[in-house]
């Protein structure tokens, strides 16, 4: 650790609400020296069993606390809340057909119905009715669970909520990941990019360019270095919807000053999806899209859209040289995707 790292640690220690960022040296290595510029370099994953047979990775980002209305804060060094921080952990696949049928049988519901891909010439059309779980292409047990609206998404983690006490849960409750939650672990890097390599190369196999979807990989092939398996390829998945004033910049329908200060006032509701999926090239698209801008937008059901989760686990649960290298390490501060003024309860009934 440098001098100036190791000064702004001490100082944010004793002065906790005047704290500053943990300095990075960007370079080469040379000489004696050795500068990084990634927290992500020194990672290793860690995996953790879950309920419902679910794989947890812990997320390299700054860790967190809750606050006297019970929302997660993201945790500074030196504050008094390090005793009990939590960590965010997602879930290394998507949920497969298996788990959520465990839902789908204590709650006497239906399976989802959906639409499945029609090539119609150089047209793909989306056909239906269709119940991927009746279908052997489709059923397999590790195979991800498909057709699902981002509704049944959020279900499944309120049912995950309500099934299992806080201590089976180790102290944390399920819900979507972050659209900036999810780039962060798919890309390994704050900034995205639009080049087919970054992605294709996150890993060494990416599940596209097929008919059907695969069953979740259990070779590693998949994997990316954070260890999060079909991050792109296989299905796409729901992402935390989150609320965009249509005045943003990031709304690249407003080009005008005029323009943006005129809606800025409007509020619109996006529902990212993230990863792309098994149909067609990756090579050819940026796997990044918002459900609005389909016909039926969040309650869409198609066989190549699935979700997995994220969770906030407490420290006392994790093993300790993990807390202790989340909690050293100048990892970034990364919004996770909570829901509502009070997500921890509203998920949980």
């Amino acid at each position: 650790m440098s001098f100036l790292s190791s000064a702004a640690i001490i100082h944010n220690r004793q002065n906790p609400s005047l704290s500053v960022p943990i300095p990075h040296l960007f370079g080469r290595q040379k000489g004696r020296f050795y500068f990084k510029n990634n927290p992500l370099w020194d990672w290793s994953p860690a995996e953790i069993e879950w309920v419902e047979g679910i794989i947890l990775i812990p997320a390299p980002i700054s860790s967190f606390y809750k606050d006297q209305n019970g929302r997660l804060s993201i945790r500074t060094f030196g504050t008094e809340h390090a005793e009990s921080a939590y960590f965010a952990c997602v879930s290394k696949y998507p949920i497969t057909n298996a788990q959520f049928r465990t839902y789908l049988n204590q709650g006497k519901l239906t399976p989802p119905t959906g639409q499945f891909p029609f090539e119609d010439g150089p047209v793909r059309k989306w056909v239906g009715p269709f119940v991927p779980m009746n279908d052997r292409n489709y059923n397999g047990d590790s195979q991800p669970v498909v057709c699902v609206a981002y509704d049944d998404a959020t279900s499944y983690c309120k049912w995950l909520n309500r099934a299992y006490d806080d201590r089976s849960r180790f102290g944390g409750t399920a819900w979507l990941p972050s659209g900036q939650l999810w780039d962060y672990l798919a890309y390994g890097s704050e900034y995205k990019s639009t080049d087919p390599t970054t992605w294709l190369k996150q890993a060494k196999a990416c599940h596209h360019r097929a008919k059907f979807p695969a069953a979740i990989d259990s070779t590693g092939d998949r994997t990316n270095s954070r260890g999060f398996s079909d991050m792109f390829g296989n299905v796409w998945e729901w992402c935390a919807k989150y609320q965009l004033a249509i005045g943003d910049k990031n709304d690249l329908s407003l080009p005008g000053t005029w323009a943006w200060q005129r809606a800025a006032s409007k509020q619109v509701t996006r529902y990212p999806l993230r990863g792309g999926c098994y149909l067609g090239d990756m090579s050819e698209y940026v796997p990044e899209i918002d459900a609005t801008t389909f016909t039926d937008e969040e309650k869409t059901r198609h066989t190549d859209i699935g979700f997995r989760i994220v969770c906030a686990i407490h420290a006392d649960f994790l093993p300790q040289t993990l807390r202790q290298q989340i909690k050293d390490g100048a990892f970034y501060n990364v919004d996770i995707g909570q829901e509502g003024p009070d997500p921890i309860e509203a998920l949980a009934k």
